[in-house]
């Protein structure tokens, strides 16, 4: 879905001279102070249906093998090559290999710790929650087996092991059609606190194309806890990457880069490249810059990060688009040491679809994520359940069998969040009130659904409703954070550009003068103010936001713009 406003226009006429501020739109050149583009009142839920009752699995308990039966040759290296191989060897994330007998029976007992707490292999969703494809998780049986092995001395076996799968080396789906790399290597410190970082990839094509797969590849995976790929039809983020010293640049330009309509693009160790359908592939127009946001983990050791990205194309376009539903509250408010912090959010459907994927957000304060469908007859359907969060281990989890739900389906997520200090991995010692944000000390909590509608009217409809919803709750989001935290300028900013763009002028303006008594040289709210002036015919008032604007950020290139163009119908 897209979110941005592409072209927002005011026209001014003056002496006759009609001119346009900012071809791009409201939000300017650099949108960091505001969100994507909104549309208007939304189907909110009130009631939060219980979550389905789930028939527990009752897998076959692990029958032993006679004993002395059990060898890595013969049985335990195949279950590693199968379930291990894919991370744990040369050139992977993982930080040591395991292949060989003496490098699983040298840490025997503490895979067994891992595979025991199912920590190892990393399939965070809970069994019998949601029928995923391609589930790295191990069997009764294979568990049982491990146990059995190393409780009885980790034999080797007379037997030569079997051939150890022919892993691909380079592109796992074989040579892409085009292959983006960073010029350069960006430098890691060995120490310290997360690192956020962006980077600017040009795309090279002169024409349009439309991709089935990508494949993303880091040369030091280990120091990578993630990445997140967006597209930027404007210069935006190639102009802030070469104001910024050194490879890419902070802070993402949230409102200007843009996933692909229908898809979110992401990277996470251990993630395996897959080809999409070739009826939803998603567009890429020429012009076109990819952004990726890199988290990045200092390790004790100075590294040296540099992706690239392989890309796969169809020839023809695609035949059915999907699109993102995503669930969650626009603020969360949790209170120091509360254990058990409930988030609830509920979309329901204007169409008929079939749910394609789904993907989890959250930070380290999560605990359990849950998020089901309950159909009009009132039956419900697990959608995910991950009992025991991991801000670690996060990844996109595709059905093996896309889920069809009718027209009115009630899609529910209910996210839990521990805030005391027995969460070992809450970064406040002691435990602090949080917030909802974007930074990993705060917290989150979205449910994204990739959702194929019938056919294009239908996802007409759908993205009429949903977009609608979600400027309401931008909206909402923005007035709970500004009663919560008066002291804050940045909401008042945002939820003044939302005002504006639903034309209810007098609480935008109300807002833009509260923030500026806080933060007078936020350029980007300047300029947008200025816009809103233009609007509404005042040019001199205009002008003067649009100087305040330049003058706050020389480079502001909108601002610059919009200051000659009044410049212009004054006189000056």
């Amino acid at each position: 879905m897209n979110r941005r406003t592409l072209v927002t226009i005011a026209v001014l006429l003056a002496g006759g001279v009609c001119i346009w501020f900012g071809r791009r739109g409201i939000f300017g050149l650099d949108r960091k102070a505001e969100p994507g583009p909104l549309p208007s009142s939304p189907v909110l839920v009130a009631s939060f249906p219980d979550p389905p009752a789930n028939v527990p699995l009752h897998p076959e308990p692990y029958v032993p093998r006679p004993r002395g039966t059990i060898t890595f040759n013969e049985r335990i290296a195949s279950i590693v090559y199968a379930k291990c191989g894919g991370c744990h060897r040369e050139g992977e994330a993982a930080p040591f290999p395991l292949l060989t007998f003496a490098e699983v029976s040298a840490r025997s007992d503490q895979i067994l710790d891992v595979i025991q707490s199912g920590y190892m292999p990393p399939w965070p969703p809970a069994d019998g929650y949601g029928n995923f494809a391609a589930p790295r998780k191990l069997s009764v049986d294979q568990r049982g087996m491990f146990a059995q092995w190393i409780a009885e001395g980790c034999a080797e076996g007379t037997q030569p092991p079997p051939p150890r799968p022919e892993w691909t080396k380079g592109w796992k789906m074989g040579p892409p059609d085009l292959v983006l790399q960073m010029p350069e290597r960006y430098p890691l410190q060995a120490e310290g606190t997360d690192v956020f970082r962006n980077f600017v990839l040009p795309i090279p094509i002169d024409q349009r194309r439309y991709v089935v797969g990508f494949e993303f590849r880091v040369s030091a995976p280990t120091a990578v806890h993630h990445a997140r790929m967006f597209l930027d039809k404007t210069p935006a983020s190639r102009q802030r990457d070469a104001r910024d010293p050194g490879p890419g640049f902070s802070n993402l330009l949230e409102g200007v880069v843009e996933d692909p309509a229908g898809h979110w693009l992401g990277w996470t160790p251990g993630k395996q490249p897959t080809m999409l359908p070739a009826g939803i592939a998603w567009q890429l127009d020429p012009g076109t810059d990819l952004v990726i946001e890199l988290h990045m983990l200092p390790s004790g050791k100075q590294e040296t990060v540099q992706i690239s990205m392989g890309l796969y194309f169809n020839d023809s376009p695609p035949t059915r688009i999907p699109q993102v539903i995503r669930l969650g509250p626009r603020f969360m408010d949790i209170p120091a040491g509360e254990k058990n912090h409930v988030v609830r959010d509920a979309y329901r459907l204007p169409v008929a679809a079939t749910i394609r994927s789904v993907y989890a957000h959250a930070h380290y304060l999560g605990k359990r994520i849950e998020g089901y469908a309950v159909l009009p007859d009132g039956s419900k359907k697990w959608l995910l359940r991950i009992d025991h969060w991991d801000f670690n281990w996060q990844d996109e989890y595709r059905y093996a069998d896309p889920i069809a739900v009718p027209k009115g389906t009630q899609l529910v997520m209910q996210f839990t969040y521990d805030n005391s200090s027995d969460n070992f991995r809450n970064p406040h010692v002691p435990p602090q009130r949080v917030f909802y944000g974007l930074e990993s000390f705060s917290e989150m909590a979205e449910l994204w659904l990739q959702v194929l509608p019938q056919d294009r009217a239908a996802g007409a409809v759908l993205e009429k409703d949903y977009v609608r919803r979600e400027e309401d709750m931008q909206i909402d989001g923005y007035r709970q954070e500004i009663l919560a935290r008066p002291e804050r300028a940045e909401p008042r900013f945002r939820l003044a550009a939302l005002l504006a763009a639903r034309q209810q002028t007098d609480e935008a303006i109300k807002f833009y003068q509260e923030g500026f008594q806080m933060d007078p040289r936020n350029s980007v709210a300047r300029n947008n103010f200025g816009v809103l002036m233009a609007q509404l015919g005042k040019i001199a008032e205009a002008r003067e936001q649009f100087r305040r604007a330049v003058e706050a950020d020389p480079d502001y290139y909108d601002a610059q713009l919009n200051l000659a163009q009044t410049n212009a119908v004054l006189g000056k």
